[in-house]
C-alpha cells in the first residue's frame, strides 16, 4: 500500500498454492545490483540481529531460484534503533525531510498488525512485532520481494495493489514453506476461509482498484482468524493467476506502463489474457470456493 512515496505493508498475510510454482524462463538480467538495507525499530539482542542478516539471505537466494537473473541483490547491515523517536532522528540525519521522517515512525509504531514498511530498498522492521521466527520471515521475505518490485521497474512498484501483495504475501509463503518453516498448504487454506467469509463483498471489487478503496476495504472487512481479507483476496487473485501463466510473465509485466488505461494494455501483453477475462474468471472461482 502506498502512503506519499512510501510502500506500507500491513500484517502479516498468509496464502497457498494447491499446484506446483510453475516453470519459468529466464527473464532478461537486473538492472545492476541492488543493495538492501535493514532498519530495525526497537531494542533486539545479537542473536536477532544475526538472523535479520541470515533470513534475508536465504530469502534472496530463493527467490534467485525462483527469477533466475533478474534477482540481482546484496544484504547491506543497517541500523538498530532503540525507538521510533530515535529512528525518526536517524533519518533526519540520513537526509530525510522531517515530514518524511515522522510519517515513517509514525507508520512503524501504528498498528499492531503492522511488522514493517519499505522506502526504496530499505526494509524498516518494528522488532517488538517479530519476536516469533516465523513472523521474522514471513515480514522480511514480503518486504523483500517489494524491493525487487521496485528494482524491476528502477523505482517503487506502483500497481494494482492486489498485484503487488498477492505476489508479495505468495512468494514469502512459498519461501517459508521451501525453508520447512510453515507448510503453503496452511497459507493457503486460511486465505480461502477468509475470502469464503467475505465472499459477496470481494466479489464486487474492481481489479482496478485504488488506495482510498484499497485503505477502506482493508479496514471495513477486517480480518477472519487473523487474516486480512483484503489481503487473503490478492493473495487468492495471485494463486489463480499464477497458475496460468510463467513467473517470466510477472517481470515482464513490470516492465510496463501500468496506471491508469495502460494497466489493461500491459496486462494483456504480458500474461496474454485481457483484464476483463481474468477479472470474470476470477469471480467464478471465488463463487466457487
Amino acid at each position: 500500500m502506498r502512503i506519499g512515496r512510501f510502500l506500507v505493508i500491513a500484517g502479516l498475510a498468509l496464502i497457498v498454492l494447491a499446484v506446483p510454482a510453475p516453470q519459468m524462463a529466464t527473464p532478461a538480467t537486473a538492472r545492476g545490483t541492488i543493495p538492501v538495507e535493514v532498519e530495525v525499530v526497537g531494542t533486539v539482542d545479537v542473536r536477532l540481529r544475526t538472523q535479520y542478516v541470515q533470513v534475508l539471505e536465504q530469502a534472496i537466494a530463493y527467490y534467485q531460484k525462483e527469477f533466475g537473473d533478474s534477482v540481482a541483490v546484496t544484504v547491506v547491515r543497517g541500523k538498530i534503533y532503540q525507538d521510533a523517536d530515535v529512528f525518526r532522528q536517524g533519518l533526519i540525519q540520513l537526509g530525510y525531510s522531517e515530514a518524511d521522517a515522522a510519517l515513517l515512525a509514525r507508520t512503524i509504531n501504528s498498528l499492531t498488525s503492522r511488522r514493517g514498511i519499505v522506502s526504496g530498498r530499505v526494509i524498516h522492521s518494528n522488532a517488538q512485532r517479530l519476536a516469533r521466527m516465523s513472523r521474522l520471515t514471513f515480514h522480511l521475505a514480503h518486504e523483500l520481494m517489494h524491493v525487487l518490485q521496485g528494482g524491476w521497474i528502477g523505482k517503487g512498484p506502483d500497481g494494482p495493489l492486489w498485484f503487488l501483495e498477492g505476489m508479495a504475501d505468495h512468494m514469502a509463503a512459498r519461501f517459508e514453506d521451501a525453508s520447512g518453516i510453515s507448510p503453503y498448504q496452511r497459507f493457503r487454506q486460511q486465505r480461502i476461509d477468509a475470502v469464503r467469509e467475505k465472499r459477496q463483498v470481494l466479489l464486487t471489487i474492481p481489479l482496478t482498484l485504488n488506495l482510498s478503496l484499497w485503505a477502506h476495504l482493508n479496514e471495513s472487512l477486517g480480518t477472519h482468524n487473523g487474516v486480512p481479507v483484503i489481503y487473503a483476496w490478492a493473495d487468492v487473485l495471485y494463486e489463480r493467476l499464477e497458475t496460468r501463466t510463467s513467473r517470466a510473465a510477472f517481470v515482464k509485466f513490470f516492465g510496463l506502463p501500468r496506471t491508469g488505461p495502460d494497466l489493461e494494455t500491459a496486462f494483456e501483453q504480458a500474461f496474454q489474457m485481457r483484464l476483463t477475462d481474468f477479472e470474470a474468471d476470477i469471480r467464478a472461482y471465488i463463487q466457487n470456493l
